[in-house]
């Protein structure tokens, strides 16, 4: 069903008549211009959706680590949460700080969920 509808799209798409392409008005683009600070925001966000996010996010998975070996899971089993956890943490706060407009607003988060987990970890030491 789906390829006869395909076929009949396609056919319909070949037949047609060809429009004629419409000449451009010879508009430039303009480009916006990038200062100082423009451009320390974009490496910061760079640094929050690289590196920053990633410690935090070993920072979350080893917190992790820890609380699961006090309530008693086995070794193995903890370390294949902690792996997964790990990889998901860092791909869902680089997506957030890319993501989030306010550029206070990813830094603390981001940040701060680092931080907490390492406040815990010392605090339990």
């Amino acid at each position: 069903m789906v390829l006869l509808v395909l076929a009949v799209l396609g056919r319909e798409a070949v037949s047609s008549e060809r429009r004629e392409a419409k000449e451009s008005r010879g508009r430039v683009a303009e480009t916006e211009k990038i200062t100082g600070l423009k451009l320390l925001r974009k490496v910061w966000v760079g640094f929050l959706i690289g590196p920053i996010s990633g410690l935090a996010a070993l920072a979350i998975s080893t917190a992790m680590f820890a609380v699961f070996k006090d309530l008693g899971l086995d070794h193995s089993i903890n370390l294949t949460i902690v792996s997964f956890a790990f990889t998901l943490l860092w791909s869902g706060l680089s997506v957030f700080a890319g993501f989030e407009p306010r550029l206070l607003r990813k830094s603390l988060g981001v940040i701060g969920l680092g931080i907490l987990p390492l406040a815990y970890l010392i605090s339990v030491a």
